[in-house]
This record gives C-alpha cells, structure tokens and sequence, in this order.
C-alpha cells in the first residue's frame, strides 16, 4: 500500500487516464438522453446544460429503468428467500418446520427493513446511471440511524479489475467541507492547508483487495494526511461498495451501457428532431412582401384592421411561402420510424403492466420475462451482481445492529429471478401444479402428502408467517382430541337419559321420596305432587 497521501492523489490520476475515455462516451449518451445523469467536466448546479431536441431517449431511460425498479426490488414482495443447510439442520437437532418459520420471519423482517429504508430512490438513480452510462458505484454505509445509499457517478471514481472482471482497486474521490471531519487534529490541519478561494476540500478514498489475506483493505487521505479512524479491513464479499456494470467485456474495467448500444439511432434522430424544429420555425415566420414599384401601400396594409376596405392590388401583394412540404414529410417519416425502433428497444410499447396503484405478481414476472428476452441476459445479471450482494450487505448491516441473531451467518440468501420466478409465486405454482398432479393420481397418492408442510410453504410462497395463521400439530391433536370427546358425549348422553327415565319409571312412591330426602334437593311436600 501507498504511505504518502499524495500517493493516493496520484494513483487516482493515473487510473484517470484510462478511464476518461469511457467517460467521454457516456457523457454522449447522457446528452443525448438525460443530460443532468452524467453533466459535463466542472459542472455545478448553476451550470446550464444542453437541452436534447428530442425527448424519446429521457423517455426511454426512465421507462426501461422503472420496469427494472419494479422486477428488481417489487414494493410489498420478497423477491429473495432464506435457505439453510438440511445437514446443518439434522446435526443440531432441528425441526424443518420451525426453521422454516424462522427463515420467514427473517426474510419479513429484511423485506419490512427495505420498504422503510428509504433506498429505492438511491437504486433507481444507480439504474439510470447503468442504462446510460454503463457503470455505477453504491456504497453502504455503516448502520445508522439515518444512514443510506450513497450513488457515485462515473467521473467520481476509478476502478481496476483483473481479466476475469473481478474488482481489484476502487478510488474514489469526493469533495467535502472542512467542518464535516469529525476529528478535530485533522480538521485543524486541513484549514491551515485549505486554499482560501476554495470552499471544499477533496477527499480519497482507497479499497484494495489482499489476495493473501483475502480481505479489503480501506484507507481515506485527505491533502496527504491519513484519517485513520476511518481505515479498516473488510471481508472479501463484505466490502459495502458495488462497482456495478450494464455489461462487460473481456479485459475491460467499466461496462458499456445500454443507450451506446443504439447511440446511432438516438444521433440520427437529434440531428433530424433540430432541422425539422428550425425548419417548422422558418416556416412558421409570416411575412408579407408589396411591390415596391406598386400603388399599394404597406402601411396600409400594416395598420388594416381585420376585413378593413383598403385600395390596393392584389397582385402586388405576396406572402412568403418556404415551399418544403415535401420535405418535411420526408423528415416526419423517418423521425417515426426512429421513435417506433426506439421504442421497442426501450419497451416503451409494452402493455404488461397496468397504470395501477397495486400490480399482480403474475404481471410483474410477465414483465420480468420481458426485460429477460429484450434485455439479452442483462436482468438476470443485474439479480447476481446487484441482488444478491445487496441482500447480502442488508444482512450483515442487520446482524451487526442485533436485528439478526448470532449463528445466523449460515443462512444463504437465494435470489428468485427471471422467468423460473420472480419472488414467491413460482414456488407457489409448482406447488400447487404437483398437489394437483397428486390429486388426479388417486387416494393412495393423496395419503402420502404432507399437509402440514404444503399449508406452510403455502403460507410462506404468500409472504405470511406460517406460525401466526397455522396451527401447531400439539395444537390440533389437542382440538381433535376435544372433538372426539364432544362427539362422543352428545351420542352417549341420551342414552343416559334414557336409561334415568325407565328407572325413575319403575321405582316405587316410598324409594323416589327417599332418594329425594337423601340428596336434600326436593322437599316431601313437592314429591307427594308428583305421585
């Protein structure tokens, strides 16, 4: 590693050099699409940007980047599952069923902590940056109480990988204020080194895999002085950044995206958009030329009123006329056929999902499917780069705050995703589809289905807790044991009532009077009513 904070300065610089071209690219994309995603060198807020003649790719881009919001991360439904190792399970002693219902009350808890964590906002600005840039850097921070993702853009951090794509060295540089360090020792340097005509400061930030101690090592610097309270070690799948890509190349440290892919019909469109735009303005400028050598006046005509009288030759009076119909229809046509491929690139055509509040999840996998087969694999990689290690760092994240108990490092996290699922409801129908094959096979196949656990996995494909709508088995032998009790009193109980009578009936007068005085309950006077 680097000692000098320089160093770091440096080593940034260097990777730089090989990333600008990239950058340069995506800056393309971007102006072509949404300008804002990826601005210019030494843009500020009050820098203007370029205004695209069209808006078909902004259009695409948040159309193509709602539909993987929705697929990705569904509101409302886990689209993950908790597995544990059935060995691990028997070794301990375990009951299946219990640890199922434990795996789901966990997978509840992670998927209530993503609906609150307010990161969808994040992750839908990381998949813009990725369909239009092709990179995107999320960091997560430590747990606390207001902490949230964080989205780096492309000109903010650097990256090497080695020719397999696996991440190597990260970089990242950012500005900060001088009052934001916490330590005092360091912030007092920093102001007597901080130049005076700039209000912020620039920040380094440094991961480096040891592949002999197979961890992360993190420093930060600032102005060459090491912050080390926030240095650290890192496991190797722990590291809480994810330098993500659209899609990779052999031998390449950042992806492509998906708008270079039809850059050329976006180019072809903006340049025709602004020739038809300036053309319809020319066309729209109204003139009025008089002959100069003729009786009519053009000041009368300038102050005529509507259907005023005014003397005058009709033919020394002309309008300008562009005269490029023709043309332009020309133009329109094109310009149509450029927004019908690009729409179906974008799937702006699409009517899987319905304008609704609440969406089905069947149309969420149909959709799902869709972006599989438009998308070239790309869906089904984001669930393995993005998903997976997203899940995994909200795991950890809940583990270290005790949300998440200790040992349940053994749990894996299993992403469902393309189109053999998306969430629980392809387990749902494979299961039903197997009850239902069972059925038609007769009895002696239904006998054997285990139905308890067919209720819970059913409970848990729907995203309940089994154990709060499910019975326990102590439980319902306790009930069936009670209602073989209650049917066996109201079929015995009128036999012994009838049974009472006919003895009653053959008693004498003088033993019903002594059975009555015996218990007490029935005075002589009310007998002798009776005889």
């Amino acid at each position: 590693m680097m000692q000098e904070a320089v160093s770091l300065a440096q080593r940034y610089k260097k990777l730089e050099s090989r990333r600008n071209p990239v950058l340069e690219r995506a800056r393309e994309c971007a102006k072509l699409t949404i300008p804002s995603i990826q601005p210019p060198d030494s843009f500020d807020e009050q820098t203007a940007l370029y205004k695209p003649y069209q808006s078909q790719g902004a259009r695409g881009v948040n159309n193509l980047a709602s539909k993987l919001m929705m697929t990705l991360l569904p509101p409302n439904a886990p689209f993950f599952r908790f597995t544990l190792d059935p060995a691990l399970i028997a070794e301990a002693g375990g009951d299946m069923a219990q640890v199922e219902n434990t795996l789901a009350e966990m997978e509840n808890i992670l998927q209530q902590s993503i609906e609150t964590s307010g990161e969808r906002l994040q992750i839908y600005q990381m998949l813009r940056l990725l369909i239009t840039t092709g990179n995107a850097l999320l960091y997560f921070p430590d747990i606390d109480g207001n902490a949230t993702l964080k989205v780096y853009r492309l000109d903010q951090y650097v990256v090497l990988r080695d020719p397999l794509g696996n991440l190597l060295e990260l970089l990242i540089k950012e500005q900060i204020a001088p009052m934001a360090i916490n330590n005092e020792v360091i912030r007092s340097k920093i102001l007597s080194q901080k130049d005076e005509n700039k209000t912020y400061v620039d920040l380094y930030t440094r991961a480096v895999f040891d592949d002999k101690a197979n961890k992360w090592l993190v420093t930060q610097e600032i102005n060459g002085i090491e912050i080390s309270e926030s240095s650290g070690e890192f496991e190797a799948n722990e590291l809480p950044y994810l330098a993500l890509r659209w899609s990779a190349l052999p031998n390449e440290d950042y992806g492509r995206s998906y708008v270079d892919e039809v850059i050329g019909d976006l180019r072809s469109l903006e340049g025709l958009s602004q020739a038809r735009q300036e053309a319809t303005a020319a066309a729209a400028k109204v003139l009025i030329f008089c002959d100069p050598n003729g009786t009519t006046s053009p000041n009368d005509i300038a102050k005529a009123d509507n259907l005023e009288v005014i003397t005058g030759r009709a033919t020394e009076v002309t309008a300008f006329q562009l005269n490029k119909g023709m043309d332009l229809n020309a133009v329109r046509e094109n310009i149509n056929d450029l927004k019908q491929d690009l729409a179906y690139h974008f799937l702006l055509n699409s009517s899987i999902q319905r304008q609704a509040e609440r969406v089905t999840a069947e149309e969420i996998r149909t959709m799902a499917g869709e972006l599989e087969a438009s998308l070239g694999g790309t869906y089904t990689v984001l669930s393995q780069e993005f998903q997976l290690p997203y899940i995994r760092l909200k795991v950890q994240r809940l583990r270290d705050n005790g949300v998440f108990p200790e040992g349940s490092e053994a749990i894996e996290p299993i992403i469902t995703t393309g189109l053999d699922g998306l969430g629980r409801g392809a387990e749902m129908d494979k299961l039903m589809s197997f009850i239902q094959g069972a059925v038609g096979l007769g009895g002696q196949a239904i006998s054997m289905l285990n139905f308890s656990y067919i209720l819970s996995q059913m409970a848990v494909s729907s995203g309940i807790k089994p154990n709060e709508i499910l019975i326990s088995p102590e439980q319902m032998q306790q009930n069936h044991e009670q209602a073989q009790m209650e049917q066996l009193g109201q079929s015995v109980a009128p036999e012994i009532a009838k049974g009472a009578i006919n003895g009653l009936n053959n008693m004498s007068p003088e033993d019903m009077q002594g059975m009555a005085q015996a218990i007490g309950n029935i005075p002589p006077e009310a007998m002798q009513g009776m005889m």
